[in-house]
């Protein structure tokens, strides 16, 4: 450390809180790793793992629900507009999936 701080001609200090910080950092970037993801954090990690199981279970709804206006038949819809599941998903998934 004295070494360095010579050379660059600054005070030991200076040196010694650089190489704390330094060595702060990478051991935060350290702990917010996810083993196997590189450069991203555990929250990242999870909020992607969260997207992509949002994005299938979308999908799956959107496929059964089709399944069942196929299954029931466009009559039965017609009778009891109410009960227009398809229609109701289908705007759900337009407002970015929550059905009201």
């Amino acid at each position: 450390m004295a070494e360095a701080a010579d050379q660059h001609k600054v005070d030991r200090s200076t040196v010694v809180h650089a190489l704390r910080t330094a060595k702060q950092g990478a051991l935060d970037a350290l702990a917010a790793s996810v083993p196997g993801r590189a450069g991203v954090s555990r929250e990242q990690a999870a909020l992607e793992a969260a997207q992509v199981e949002i994005s299938r279970l979308r999908t799956t709804v959107t496929e059964q629900a089709v399944a069942l206006h196929l299954h029931e038949g466009k009559a039965r819809w017609d009778v009891c507009p109410e009960r227009n599941v398809v229609a109701m998903w289908l705007s759900a998934l337009e407002r970015g999936g929550v059905l009201i």
